[in-house]
């Protein structure tokens, strides 16, 4: 929520159009305030599952969003994607380590888990403040292309 209170001030006070980040704020944290309390509804490991189609609907409904205002992909909204995409796949390998492998031993990918979607969850909300590319993942993936 603190994102969207952040980019709504700042678009009124500057001279940023940050109309693309205020809607992919609204759309992120409606999102997560619902996914939180919707998925203590799943049963056993389904909420790996739950996780996953929110991931998805949200990342559907920021680039819905974005187009439907007619704004610009900025670096933000970008980055929410990569983000949700990942998240998506680690909530996907979880629910197929526990869900249908019934594992019950922690290993790497439970540790990769917590600490890469707990870090994914930060860099997306810092990115909508900060709109700047932190982690030089864009940077690197112009690099990667001009040497291809």
């Amino acid at each position: 929520m603190m994102a969207l209170v952040i980019n709504v001030v700042l678009h009124v006070t500057t001279s940023q159009n940050l109309l693309a980040n205020i809607i992919a704020s609204a759309v992120m944290f409606v999102s997560y305030f619902f996914s939180d309390d919707l998925s203590n509804f799943a049963l056993d490991t389904d909420f790996y599952l739950v996780w996953l189609g929110f991931d998805i609907t949200t990342m559907l409904a920021v680039l819905f969003a974005v187009r439907v205002f007619q704004q610009p992909i900025t670096l933000a909204v970008k980055y929410l994607c990569v983000g949700l995409m990942t998240n998506g796949c680690l909530c996907l390998a979880m629910y197929a380590d526990i869900g249908l492998r019934q594992n019950t031993e922690p290993w790497l990918l439970w540790d990769i888990y917590s600490i890469g979607g707990t870090f994914i969850d930060f860099a997306m909300i810092a990115v909508l403040i900060l709109n700047r590319d932190f982690l030089g993942i864009f940077k690197l993936k112009k690099r990667i292309w001009r040497t291809s």
